[in-house]
């Protein structure tokens, strides 16, 4: 398994079809995974630290600031879906927490394209359920 790498300063968001903002129970940064836990506050998802609510936090804060969190949506990653082909399946890490992977048994989303100039920019499409 090969987690990415996202850089916090390259997330944007592209287009956001559901979010919510809560505060966090520790410091969480831009690009990491995360779930609303007990207490309705945001931590980083992990095969054993989990919720019914998932999503991409957008900036990058400390404990008990609020983070907005995109739930389904598209992303602006940066160069941390280079490698990756238009369609290709994003994982929750089952290695770090709050990560993103290549491999898993969670899968979080989609890489997606994008034109910004004649080649796609590649994209993470967030899809809840998939």
């Amino acid at each position: 398994m090969a987690d990415l790498t996202i850089t916090a300063a390259d997330v944007a968001p592209v287009e956001i079809l559901s979010q919510f903002t809560r505060p966090a129970a520790e410091q969480v940064y831009a690009g990491n995974w995360v779930y609303e836990g007990t207490g309705a506050s945001v931590g980083l998802a992990s095969d054993s630290a989990y919720g019914d609510r998932f999503g991409l936090a957008l900036r990058s804060v400390i404990t008990n600031e609020a983070v907005t969190v995109i739930e389904a949506g598209i992303v602006d990653v940066g160069d941390a879906l280079a490698a990756l082909d238009i369609g290709a399946k994003v994982y929750q890490s089952s290695a770090v927490a709050g990560k993103l992977a290549t491999t898993g048994s969670v899968v979080i989303g989609s890489v997606t394209g994008g034109l910004a100039s004649t080649t796609p920019d590649k994209l993470l499409r967030i899809e809840r359920g998939v």
